[in-house]
């Protein structure tokens, strides 16, 4: 998922203390927050993570309490702020980390400094609206192919050793995406990146 917005005017909501900020995303996003509440609602119950109001609240103060399962939280309630700033962009793209060049957006993470584990769902990305064109160029420039991963845990055991021996050389093997579906999905992304350019927005990208 992708919001089109102007990713200088959401970082400035990091520890900005903006209350008519909050009031505004309380009242625009109030059945997303809602809804966002019951998918975390046993950790919030058992404290593990901050409510999503409590979330934005952090975000906007620039401060984080002190929760054992909260980072997802976060990254859902800054999805939820995107919503509010900007706009979804239309495109259907399954994984620009499969992708076989070195995408700034997939390796950016959160464009502001919240709690967060590239592991864990949802994976973030931006792009400022003058990080866009060295993107596309780097999309055009890769070969129509996707990006290759070695699956260690379906190896024997033998296979394993030369597998890690193959990963600290820097090659890694096996496919999540084929060859096929690569094109198709660097072709939706192009657009996407495109359209965004076309209207002078950044992008901020949610995978879950």
């Amino acid at each position: 998922m992708f919001y089109g917005l102007d990713v200088k005017r959401l970082q400035a909501v990091y520890g900005s203390r903006d209350q008519a900020l909050i009031a505004e995303v309380r009242a625009s996003q109030a059945a997303e927050l809602e809804n966002n509440d019951g998918f975390f609602e046993d950790a919030i119950a058992e404290g593990q993570c901050p409510n999503s109001e409590t979330a934005l609240r952090e975000i906007v103060a620039g401060s984080f309490g002190d929760y054992e399962y909260a980072k997802p939280m976060y990254g859902y309630v800054l999805k939820i702020l995107c919503e509010h700033l900007g706009e979804l962009m239309s495109g259907d793209v399954y994984s620009v980390a499969d992708h076989p060049y070195t995408s700034q957006l997939a390796n950016s993470g959160p464009p502001i400094p919240i709690p967060y584990d590239g592991a864990d769902f949802p994976t973030i990305g931006f792009l400022s609206a003058e990080d866009i064109p060295a993107e596309i160029k780097r999309l055009d420039a890769a070969p129509p192919r996707a990006r290759r991963y070695l699956m260690l845990w379906s190896l024997p055991w033998l296979g394993k050793i030369f597998a890690l021996f193959s990963l600290f050389r820097g090659k890694l093997y096996a496919q999540y995406m084929s060859n096929e579906d690569a094109v198709e999905d660097m072709a939706a992304y192009r657009e996407v990146l495109v359209d965004a350019q076309s209207r002078g927005l950044g992008l901020v990208s949610f995978r879950h």
